[in-house]
């Protein structure tokens, strides 16, 4: 149970706003109470000011002088409180303020969120705005302003600060400042006492009564400093205390709980590697699938790189195909053609029965491509140029249509008689001029040297007959 304690201190506008939680404070640090206030910042400050023109005003009626600025128009009264005492507790204690001081009471309020953190091995203690920092976003106590290093509660024990704010006004109904002309020792002991007594609480020290010497009471904010340095001297002198603590038969308590700590720890090191093992086991199981999946894949693949180069050949024979089928095909009107032309020049260069063999052999061969459809005009030509180099085939143009076909043959023929008549006329000229020539010991051979005769014109100028083409049909040359 904390003292019994009152002091007074000089207060502003911005205090009665932070005494009413109406403005943000890093001294508040805990949320799990709610605070109590006797009215909100607006009343406060209009009856405040209200109050204060009055005074005023009987400060400059009795002196003729304007109020200094540096007078304290505003007062608190902080006064220690226990876990149990509500607002109403303090009425008492208000209007005692009231009468003995010839003031009035602008506000109060119980504030249950503040306090420090304590820590017992360390010895360390944090307070609001002191290494304890309250996040309004999570609601967590971080050791920075930024709230990035959360504090860890359970190495702290929690010492709250319950107390009370009373502000009131600094200058009594005639304009005379409180603080100068009021707050003397002798109203400070017995005010001390009232507020004991009607609070319940066991009184502080009575230094005149106990003959003690009093000690010097520092404001919050030269506290707050004094408590830092006492922090930092606190950390420095750390390693003393645990080893001091380590002297006083703390150490035992110290090692069963970290034995403890290490049991459980080693308890859930052993669950995480029969869980890692486990999970181990299922990537092995996992990754043998896997490899089956890809030999699978790569089995599939190569089924389909065979599939590929069958349709790649399928497809490049179809191309072959319609290669083919573009050009135009050889018919057997085409072969007959060509047989009738090739055999008149074998008969006439008297070929041997070995030479029309061979030739009937290829006329088959053909005729069986050409019933296959598997021979272009072209490709016959080239067959018979290449079988037939000393007939010396050349290219034959012919359609399919039997119109065509007929006029070919028409100029073919055509042609045929105009050359066999040159032919004639260039034999019977040959005989005049071989006849004059012969002496008379080969007239009893006549009929020998003629048919010698004929059989060497007939070589020589067959051999320079040129069978040319028409549009559409072909011509033989030797």
């Amino acid at each position: 149970m904390a003292k019994s304690s009152l002091h007074f201190d000089k207060s502003k506008v911005a205090h009665l706003q932070h005494s009413l939680r109406e403005s943000f404070t890093h001294n508040k640090i805990f949320e799990d109470e709610e605070n109590e206030y006797s009215t909100n910042f607006k009343d406060a400050i209009k009856f405040y000011r209200s109050e204060l023109k009055k005074r005023v005003a009987a400060y400059t009626n009795r002196t003729n002088q304007k109020l200094q600025k540096k007078t304290n128009t505003l007062m608190c009264a902080i006064i220690n409180l226990n876990s149990n005492h509500k607002l109403q507790d303090l009425e008492d204690i208000k209007k005692y303020i009231e009468d003995t001081l010839d003031t009035k009471v602008i506000s109060m309020s119980i504030h249950r969120d503040e306090g420090k953190l304590k820590n017992p091995i360390t010895r360390k203690i944090l307070s609001g705005n002191n290494g304890a920092f309250l996040n309004p976003k999570d609601h967590k106590i971080y050791s920075d302003k930024k709230y990035t290093k959360k504090i860890d509660l359970e190495k702290y024990k929690i010492e709250k600060n319950y107390h009370a704010h009373i502000e009131f006004l600094g200058l009594d109904s005639k304009g005379y400042a409180i603080k100068r002309n009021y707050l003397n020792k002798f109203y400070l002991s017995k005010t001390q006492d009232f507020v004991a007594k009607t609070l319940k609480m066991e009184r502080g020290h009575n230094y005149k009564k106990e003959n003690i010497k009093s000690k010097k009471r520092l404001d919050s904010k030269n506290f707050k400093l004094q408590q830092k340095e006492v922090n930092n001297m606190e950390v420095i002198a750390q390693k003393f205390v645990r080893d001091r603590a380590i002297i006083n038969n703390n150490k035992n308590k110290q090692l069963e709980e970290e034995n403890l700590d290490l049991e459980v720890e080693n308890g859930l090191i052993l669950s995480a590697i029969e869980e890692a093992k486990e999970k181990s086991k299922q990537l092995e199981e996992e990754n043998k699938r896997i490899l089956a999946a890809i030999e699978k894949v790569k089995e599939k693949n190569k089924k389909l790189e065979e599939a590929n180069k069958r349709i790649l050949a399928a497809v490049e024979e179809e191309k072959n195909k319609n290669k083919k089928l573009e050009e135009k095909l050889a018919t057997l009107e085409n072969l007959k053609t060509m047989n009738n032309k090739i055999r008149k020049n074998m008969q006439q260069l008297q070929a041997k029965r070995k030479d029309y063999a061979e030739f009937e052999q290829l006329v088959k061969e053909l005729k069986t491509k050409i019933k296959n459809k598997e021979l272009t005009i072209n490709e016959l030509k080239n067959e018979l140029k290449d079988r037939y180099k000393d007939i010396n085939l050349l290219e034959l143009k012919m359609k399919d249509d039997e119109t065509t076909i007929e006029e070919s043959k028409t100029q073919i023929n055509k042609l045929k008689s105009e050359n066999k008549a040159l032919a004639y006329e260039s034999i019977n000229n040959t005989k005049k001029s071989v006849s004059s020539q012969l002496n008379d010991d080969y007239k009893h051979n006549n009929n020998n040297t003629k048919k010698k005769e004929d059989q060497l014109i007939n070589l020589d100028e067959l051999k320079s007959i040129d069978w040319e083409d028409d549009d559409e049909g072909m011509g033989i040359g030797f």
